[in-house]
């Protein structure tokens, strides 16, 4: 999902949406959608026994190794 989608469901320019968005929130919307999703992808991995490649892709994440790098880069861990 990018800002352009985001924008679009309200509908607004992208930047006047990300301004905007941000002034209300406290965060940009991607961060905001990045937190939302390893929330997400917390839970399922504490409450359900699907495999990290399921959760990855059912909190937005095509790609399992790169989920895994974001998850990792979100608690600060280096590996």
């Amino acid at each position: 999902m990018t800002l352009r989608d985001l924008a679009q469901t309200v509908p607004f320019h992208p930047a006047y949406f990300s301004t905007f968005f941000t002034r209300v929130v406290g965060v940009s919307p991607m961060r905001y959608l990045t937190r939302y999703r390893l929330d997400r992808a917390r839970a399922l991995l504490l409450g359900t026994d699907r495999t990290v490649a399921e959760i990855a892709a059912l909190t937005g994440y095509p790609d399992a190794s790169y989920f895994g790098q974001v998850f990792r880069r979100s608690k600060g861990c280096s590996t």
